[in-house]
Formats: C-alpha cells, structure tokens, sequence
C-alpha cells in the first residue's frame, strides 16, 4: 500500500462519516460533501493502486539484460527468447 492508496481509503472513511452527518443533521450541503470526498478518495486509492502496478512493470524491466531490450541493435539474446533465427 503507498501513500496514495491510504490517503485514498482515508477521504472514503472521512467521506463516509461527513454523509452520515449531514444525513443526521438534514444538511444536505454536509451529505453531499461527504458524498463527493468519498468517491475523491475511491478515484485516489485506484490510482494509487495503477501508480504501484506501473511502477513494478518499469523495474521488471529494468532488470532485463540492456540486449533483450528492443531498440539496441543487437538482438542475439532477444531472438534466443522468442525462438527467431538470426539474420
């Protein structure tokens, strides 16, 4: 879990309690305020999640040897992994 994804599940939580009180209390500007801050935190903790999942993706890149990466020439190694012949 990261920074954002808790900050997310944070606002969810505080939106959660401000709806309730406004509902308690018949404000309807506090319900709706909560309301807007839970999906905030709901769209900051998926994008916390899809933050993390990218970043994983960069460093298991990042860990392939410089010679399978597309783009570098030399494509011995990356023609071993996909079974082409060398031309």
């Amino acid at each position: 879990m990261n920074q954002d994804q808790a900050q997310g599940l944070w606002n969810q939580f505080t939106g959660g309690a401000k709806r309730l009180w406004g509902k308690l209390t018949r404000n309807d500007d506090k319900m709706i305020e909560g309301v807007l801050e839970a999906h905030h935190g709901a769209i900051q903790e998926k994008a916390g999640d899809n933050t993390q999942t990218r970043k994983a993706q960069t460093d298991r890149i990042a860990q392939f040897p410089q010679s399978t990466r597309a783009g570098t020439g030399d494509t011995t190694a990356a023609n071993k992994v996909t079974g082409q012949a060398a031309s």
